[in-house]
């Protein structure tokens, strides 16, 4: 798998991964975004998503990385 940067000068944050059933989102297209999704988009800050997911019991394994891709 490749992650590809196409927006010059806007840095990634870390990779969050998990893997769930099929009734986990963490968005649904056309509808207003969660304060996770709103804080990763505005700040970098993947906090609350961790989180949300880690307290989810449809989420069977969880994983953060500690630095964003290259």
């Amino acid at each position: 798998m490749s992650i590809i940067n196409l927006t010059d000068g806007q840095p990634f944050t870390p990779t969050v991964a998990a893997a769930t059933d099929k009734r986990v989102d963490a968005f649904d297209v056309g509808s207003p975004v969660t304060e996770s999704v709103r804080q990763i988009a505005e700040n970098g800050d993947t906090s609350l998503l961790i989180e949300e997911l880690a307290q989810n019991p449809r989420v069977a394994d969880l994983h953060v990385g500690t630095a964003p891709p290259c």
